[in-house]
C-alpha cells in the first residue's frame, strides 16, 4: 500500500512522493492534494500541511511557504492575508497588531509602519489622529510634551508656534487662555 505522503500509479510503479506545497493524507492515494490558502507543506512527501504560523500569511493555495507580514499591516486570524493599518494607526509588520498613533502624532495614509509627529505650532488631543490642527489664540505650543496648553493666568497667547508672552508690567490677564492684557 502507498506511504502517506506519496502517490501509486499502481502496476508496482515505485511510490511518488507529492511536491512542496502539496499533500497526501491517507495511505493509498492516487493524488496529491493542494495546500490551501493559509497553510503550507515546505518538503517533499507531507501527508498533511501546516498553518502558517503567526506573522506570516499565504494567500495562495499549493505553497511551500508563507510571507512574512510586511511593515504598515498585519496579519489576520485565517493567516490567508495581511490587512494595511488604517489612516491613523501604524504597524511593525511580522506578528505586530496595528496600534493607533499616540497624542500629538499622526499618520495621514493607511499602510504606514510609524507616525509623524506633530509640526511645533500644531497638535491633536487624540490618539489614532489623521492630522494636527493649528494651535488656537488662547493657547501656546508646550515644547516639553509637544501639546497644546492653556496659557496661564497673567500671559497672552497668541497660538501657532507662539509661545506665552507675560503682561507688561501694571498690566494683567485675570484668567486662563487669555489673547490680551489688560
Amino acid at each position: 500500500l502507498c506511504p502517506k505522503g506519496y502517490t501509486c500509479e499502481g502496476g508496482g510503479a515505485d511510490p511518488t512522493p507529492c511536491d512542496p506545497g502539496r499533500y497526501a493524507p491517507d495511505k493509498g492515494s492516487v493524488a496529491c492534494i493542494a495546500c490551501a490558502p493559509g497553510r503550507f507543506a515546505s518538503f517533499p512527501a507531507a501527508f498533511e500541511c501546516d498553518l502558517c504560523p503567526k506573522g506570516y500569511y499565504q494567500e495562495h493555495s499549493n505553497a511551500s511557504s508563507c510571507v512574512l507580514v510586511d511593515p504598515g499591516h498585519e496579519d489576520m486570524d485565517g493567516r490567508t492575508t495581511q490587512v494595511e493599518c488604517p489612516s491613523g494607526q501604524f504597524g511593525r509588520g511580522s506578528t505586530s497588531k496595528c496600534s493607533p498613533c499616540g497624542q500629538n502624532n499622526f499618520s495621514n495614509a493607511s499602510g504606514l509602519s510609524s507616525c509623524y509627529a506633530c509640526p511645533r505650532g500644531f497638535s491633536n488631543g487624540a490618539p489614532g489622529s489623521t492630522g494636527c490642527n493649528g494651535i488656537p489664540r488662547g493657547s501656546f505650543y508646550n515644547d516639553t510634551d509637544r501639546s497644546e496648553s492653556l496659557c496661564p493666568k497673567g500671559y497672552t497667547c497668541e497660538g501657532g508656534g507662539a509661545d506665552a508672552t507675560p503682561c507688561e508690567p501694571g498690566r494683567d490677564a485675570p484668567d486662563k487662555g487669555s489673547v490680551a492684557c489688560i
